[in-house]
C-alpha cells in the first residue's frame, strides 16, 4: 500500500498505448461475452467515460475512428467470442485503431497479441491498466477512475437484473487457488477500493438519484485484505450511509464470507441488502475437495439457511459448476439438491 492508503498498483504487463484519439471522433465498443456483470460493469463504464469526454459511441464498426473490444476469459465459448470480435472489426475497418481489454489479455496474452498482429496501432489493457484509456482519449471532464456508471447500457448485457443499478467494483482479485479457474490469474491478488472512496461512490450515486446499488469483486469476502478492513468493515459502513439505499452484491466465494458470519448477521438483517451471490459450485464434498474450494458444503448450506432466517427477504443466488472431471451421477443430483435452496442457480 503506498503512502496516504491508497493501493498501489500491481507491475504493468502491456506497453502503454502509443496513439491518441482526438475529441469528437467516433468509438465503436463491442463486449465479447454480455453475461459477465464485471465485464458488463467495464463496458459501461468505457462507454460513459468516452461519452463523458466529448466522444461519440457508433454502432458500426466501420464507422468509427477507433474500436474497443472488451473481453472474458471465464471459458472456452468466451475466448472464441473474444477472436470473433477481433476478426470481425478488422474486416470491417482494417485501418482503424484496436482497443483490446479484458480478462483475456492476461489469461492469453501471446494469443490476443498474434490476434492483432499487423494492426498499426493498437493497445492491450489488462483489468489492472485500463486507467490506460486516458492516453488514447482525452480526458479534461473525467478521470477514468472518476467516471460514475449505472449497468444501464443494454448493449452490453443479456437480460439481467443488474440493469439500471448503480455501479461499485469494491475489489479485484481473490486468495483462492481454484484448480478450474482462469479469472485468478488474470486479476491477481486482491486490491480493495478504500473505504472512504466506496462511501463517496454511493453517496454519489444517491445525489444522481440512485437508490439501488450493486457491489462487483472477483471475491467481495476477501475485501481489505490488502488494505487491513474485512468484508465486515465494508458492509457494516454501507449500512451507516442513506437508508434508501439498497445494495446488491457479487460475488462472496463461501469461505471467507461464513467464516464471519457471525458478526455479519445482524448487518443483513437491516433490511438493506437485496440479492447477493454464493458461488457454492457443488453440492458434493469431494468434488469441492477436488476443486482445492476450502469450505464445507453442509456449514455453507447452514449459513445460507442462517441468512434467510435473518432477512427472508434476501434473494440469494449460485453458480454450479457440472460435469466436473469424474463427478458421478449422484454427486451431480447432490449439485442439482443445492441449487434448489437457493433463490436462483
Amino acid at each position: 500500500m503506498s503512502e496516504g492508503g491508497r493501493v498501489s498498483k500491481p507491475r504493468r504487463r502491456h506497453p502503454p498505448p502509443d496513439f491518441h484519439i482526438p475529441k469528437g471522433e467516433k468509438v465503436f465498443i463491442h463486449q465479447a461475452f454480455r453475461c459477465c456483470p464485471y465485464a458488463g460493469l467495464i463496458t459501461s463504464k468505457i462507454h460513459d467515460f468516452v461519452e463523458l469526454n466529448g466522444y461519440h459511441v457508433v454502432d458500426q464498426p466501420a464507422l468509427a475512428a477507433v474500436q474497443v473490444i472488451n473481453t472474458c476469459g471465464y471459458k472456452e465459448t468466451r475466448r472464441h467470442l473474444a477472436y470473433d470480435a477481433i476478426r470481425t472489426v478488422r474486416a470491417e475497418n482494417p485501418s482503424s485503431p484496436i482497443v483490446v481489454a479484458g480478462c483475456l489479455t492476461k489469461i492469453e496474452p501471446r494469443e490476443v497479441k498474434g490476434a492483432l498482429s499487423g494492426v498499426e496501432h493498437q493497445a492491450i489493457l489488462s483489468p489492472t491498466e485500463l486507467e490506460d484509456l486516458e492516453v488514447i482519449f482525452d480526458h479534461d471532464l473525467s478521470s477514468f477512475e472518476q467516471t460514475p456508471t449505472a449497468f444501464h447500457k443494454d448493449r452490453y448485457t443479456s437480460v439481467d437484473p443488474r440493469v439500471g443499478l448503480y455501479q461499485i467494483t469494491v475489489n479485484t482479485g481473490c486468495l483462492g487457488r481454484c484448480r478450474f479457474c482462469a479469472i485468478r490469474r488474470a486479476q491477481g491478488r486482491p486490491v480493495s477500493m478504500p473505504l472512504e472512496d466506496v462511501l463517496a461512490r454511493v453517496r454519489r450515486g444517491l445525489a444522481e438519484g440512485h437508490q439501488d446499488f450493486f457491489l462487483a469483486g472477483s471475491d467481495i469476502s476477501v475485501y481489505g485484505a490488502d488494505i487491513g478492513l474485512t468484508v465486515v468493515d465494508l458492509l457494516r459502513a454501507l449500512t451507516d450511509v442513506d437508508a434508501s439505499a439498497l445494495f446488491n452484491a457479487e460475488a462472496f466465494e463461501p469461505t471467507g464470507f461464513f467464516s464471519r458470519l457471525d458478526d455479519l448477521l445482524p448487518i443483513l438483517a437491516s433490511g438493506r441488502f437485496a440479492w447477493l451471490v454464493f458461488p457454492v459450485q457443488s453440492g458434493s464434498q469431494r468434488i469441492l475437495d477436488r476443486m482445492r474450494r476450502t469450505y464445507d458444503i453442509d456449514q455453507t448450506m447452514d449459513g445460507i439457511r442462517r441468512i434467510k432466517q435473518a432477512d427472508p427477504t434476501i434473494i440469494t443466488c449460485t453458480d454450479i459448476i457440472y460435469g466436473y472431471e469424474d463427478e458421478t451421477w449422484d454427486e451431480f443430483l447432490l449439485s442439482v439438491e443445492v441449487g434448489r435452496q437457493f433463490d436462483f442457480a
